[in-house]
């Protein structure tokens, strides 16, 4: 059973939370980098002008409510050095006279009353005394003398009834507070306030608040510069123990304010908005402007590097909670993690939608991805935060460990080779824990194989699958690094990984936690099962569970497998499917659809993933790609749109619609007939056989080719531009080197046959 803690221990202990007190600050925005009224406008346009006010919770609530919270725990030691002072200062004046003089006008003396029992203090006068008048004292000066010692007469009566109208407001809230306990008695179940009553009581709080300090700023200035305003009273505590308890505020002064509402600290009013990284930042083309969707997918990234740093606060303050809990620093702490909850299930809302509904840029792609695990992540260590909170009103015996182990970095997914290791993308695991989470014990992290639909992940028998299963982890950044070699392929299957580790909390016993799935992925142990298998992960990326899914969704997927399989950076790609591309795969096999079903996917994948293959492994194709020398995903129709009007001789190179995985070069002859001046070459597995005969060695050897279309990309438009080149100038660098032969002095030569 857990020690009680007193309300004497509670007050005495010096890394108490401290109070807020009343501050008279503008509202003004926490930080440049929160959602505003034009985003939330923004955020209506995805679901085409329906309501959806309140998709994107403004977090400036929260925020002001962290940051507030934490320049309060900054500086619990120069608050207690300023109350020890101000104690020593009081027993200073208690052994003075009581009353002081304060001032003398023309004889007249002027007394202040020294305070008694934490009263306010007020300005009276002593008994009258004979007037006396020097030279230059005329009868006019003695009459505003005499006006201004009855002035501070009735200041100081206004004063007393105002206290007195104080004192009876504070016993009409002594009483409320002593129903609410007695009905928190009668049901412990119940320890916090109802949020509406709380609501209520703090706006009569608020109301109370500008009342009296309306009242303070028409008092004349002589009797305001002598009002002393006390703190506010200390709000209730809460106990851990069981049954839990309210145990009383200790009596106040009788001249009290409320606490108003949490003001936005001085330092966070001039904070200038967080930069973005400039490989995060999402740019338009040329000087068009962003549009909605890039507009919140920006905000997004702002968001997150503002909750980033939300949370690390939030871990101080929660520790100081924990250690000394209070009623007012648990609900707004707790408010604040509800609000920071629904905030990150909005931007994870938002960017689903952005997905389903937009055909994304590589950029706004990565952005998404990125965010969409960010925020995961940033969910989870919430909800361990909240979990330990609520351990306040909720105690369990034993205590639970609070910690969850994710995974923060990964390739996946992708086609994997057998036994090559994964240097250049490692995975990686970190630990998560409360803020009080001490852990005694950390053992290693397991990584372990889940083959699907498979009950077991692997049998005793089965063969050891990845060569480092088992890592250390660091004890100060609780990270551990992977950089895994598959020693055996998974027959074209998805698999996915899980990491395990063992903990122990200081006290507690050894508990197992076990990371969520990896992303899919596949090992294969051939080129030749490339194809396949990489159609099978971007179906299940696509789809998951569902039969169809909108047309912009499996762009976007399609688009990030398309740069892995080619090999490109996701950050600065060379050439990834551009918008003119992407119109032609979505017309030419699924019609132009909003929606594409699973058939329709294997349909379209047993045409574009033969020539991802041979854009993967063929010799110098993959390259020629990246260069804009293979145009590939065009019509024939418009091959011979774009040549009318060049030389003869010029070529243009595709992949074919009718026959996947091969080439079609386009052409124009000398003809007279117009209609026959383009022609089309289908190139066949002899043109290009084996390593030593490529693409270009075969278009070196055609007389028929002389110049090549070049396929760029307009940087202000995004456009494609086609320009034409010898061939020889850019196919050059890609033709075989063949050795010249020695002189074959000695030899005959080979006769020619009739």
């Amino acid at each position: 059973m857990s020690k009680k803690r007193t309300l004497e221990s509670l007050q005495d202990e010096s890394g108490g939370f401290p109070e807020v007190k009343a501050e008279a600050v503008d509202d003004l925005s926490a930080d440049g980098f929160t959602t505003n009224d034009d985003l939330m406008s923004l955020m209506t346009f995805l679901d085409n002008g329906s309501s959806q006010s309140n998709f994107m919770v403004k977090p400036e609530q929260s925020l002001n409510q962290t940051a507030q919270l934490y320049t309060n725990i900054q500086q619990p030691q120069q608050q207690q050095q300023q109350q020890q002072q101000q104690q020593q200062q009081q027993q200073q004046q208690q052994q003075q006279p009581q009353l002081q003089n304060i001032y003398t006008n023309n004889g007249q003396q002027v007394y202040q009353q020294q305070p008694q029992n934490g009263q306010q203090q007020q300005m009276i006068s002593p008994p009258q005394q004979p007037t006396y008048y020097t030279n230059g004292t005329n009868i006019d000066d003695a009459h505003k003398l005499q006006q201004q010692q009855m002035m501070l007469q009735a200041q100081a009566q206004a004063q007393a009834q105002q206290q007195a109208q104080v004192q009876a407001q504070q016993q009409a809230q002594a009483q409320a507070q002593a129903q609410a306990q007695q009905q928190v008695m009668t049901s412990p179940q119940q320890i916090l306030m109802n949020p509406q009553d709380l609501q209520q009581q703090q706006q009569q709080q608020n109301q109370i608040y500008q009342q009296q300090m309306g009242q303070m700023l028409q008092s004349p200035p002589q009797q305001l510069q002598h009002i002393q305003i006390q703190s506010p009273p200390q709000q209730q505590t809460i106990m851990h123990t069981s049954p839990p308890q309210i145990l009383q505020s200790p009596p106040q002064s009788s001249l009290q304010l409320p606490t108003p509402v949490p003001v936005i600290p001085q330092q966070l009013q001039n904070q200038q908005p967080i930069p973005l990284p400039p490989h995060l930042l999402v740019v338009p083309f040329g000087n068009q402007p962003l549009q909605p969707h890039q507009q919140i997918i920006n905000e997004c990234l702002k968001l997150h590097l503002a909750q980033k740093d939300q949370l690390e606060k939030m871990k101080i303050v929660q520790k100081q909670v924990l250690a000394h809990p209070q009623k007012e620093t648990f609900q707004m702490l707790d408010n604040e993690q509800n609000t920071l909850k629904k905030q990150i299930d909005a931007e994870l809302t938002s960017l689903q939608q952005i997905d389903q509904t937009f055909v994304l840029s590589p950029t706004e792609i990565r952005n998404v991805v990125f965010l969409l695990h960010e925020l995961t992540i940033q969910s989870i260590q919430l909800e361990l935060y909240h979990e330990e909170l609520q351990l306040l009103v909720r105690p369990q015996s034993p205590t639970p460990t609070i910690a969850a182990l994710v995974v923060i970095e990964q390739p996946f997914p992708m086609v994997i080779t057998k036994c090559k290791p994964l240097e250049d993308d490692p995975v990686v695991v970190q630990l998560l824990s409360g803020t009080r989470t001490e852990l005694q014990l950390i053992g290693k992290v397991k990584a372990t194989m889940i083959v699907e639909n498979q009950q077991s992940s692997k049998s005793s028998s089965s063969p050891k699958t990845i060569e480092t299963e088992v890592v250390s982890m660091d004890e100060v950044q609780r990270l551990a690094k992977y950089h895994l070699k598959f020693l055996n392929g998974t027959r074209k299957n998805p698999v996915t990984l899980k990491f395990g580790m063992q903990v122990q909390v200081v006290g507690g016993t050894p508990v197992n936690i076990e990371s969520p799935p990896s992303s899919p992925f596949i090992v294969i142990t051939n080129e030749c099962q490339y194809e396949e298998s990489d159609g099978t992960l971007l179906k299940k990326d696509s789809f998951g569970n569902n039969a169809e899914i909108a047309w912009a969704s499996y762009a976007n997927k399609l688009q990030r497998h398309f740069l892995r399989a080619t090999r490109q950076d996701s950050i600065k790609p060379t050439r990834y499917l551009s918008r003119h591309e992407l119109i032609y795969l979505h017309q030419q096999f699924f019609g132009g659809r909003a929606t594409i079903t699973q058939a329709m996917f294997d349909t379209f994948w047993n045409w574009f993933g033969k020539g991802l293959q041979k854009l993967r492994y063929q010799r110098h194709v993959c390259s020629m790609w990246q260069s804009g020398l293979i145009y590939g995903f065009i019509s024939r129709q418009s091959v011979e749109e774009a040549l009318k009007n060049e030389e003869m001789g010029t070529f243009l190179i595709r992949f074919s619609e009718r026959h996947a995985g091969h080439f079609a070069i386009g052409y124009k002859v000398d003809d007279p007939d117009p209609e026959k001046r383009i022609r089309h070459y289908l190139v066949k597995a002899d043109d290009t056989a084996g390593a030593k005969k490529t693409l270009p060695d075969f278009l070196a050897e055609c007389p028929q080719f002389t110049k090549i279309l070049q396929l760029t990309i307009d940087p202000t438009t995004g456009e494609p531009r086609l320009r034409n080149f010898p061939k020889d100038v850019v196919l050059e660098p890609y033709y075989s080197k063949r050795e010249a032969l020695p002189a074959t002095n000695g030899y005959d030569s080979l006769p020619m046959l009739n």
